[in-house]
């Protein structure tokens, strides 16, 4: 299960979704900026593992952990799943 939030900037985490509705309110707080829109995207197969997949290709498609457009600041597990896999 992968979070795709966007505020003036995106966030994209592995949460379930009453975690995702938590995350996203303290990311408000600690940012001071207001929640736009929220998307919820189980992973296909619903594994661990394919929600770190996921994770860190959403990651990588809004420019990666040195785009200051995210407020993403750690890579996903699955940056080092995919990098093992030759993606």
């Amino acid at each position: 299960m992968t979070q795709e939030a966007r505020w003036n900037r995106d966030y994209n985490a592995r949460h379930a979704l009453d975690r995702m509705k938590k995350s996203g309110r303290g990311l408000e707080k600690k940012h001071k900026d207001k929640l736009i829109d929220s998307t919820f995207d189980p992973s296909i197969p619903n594994t661990d593992e394919q929600a770190f997949i996921d994770e860190a290709q959403k990651i990588r498609n809004s420019g990666g952990l040195n785009n200051p457009d995210t407020y993403n600041q750690k890579n996903s597990p699955g940056e080092k799943i995919l990098q093992k896999q030759g993606r």
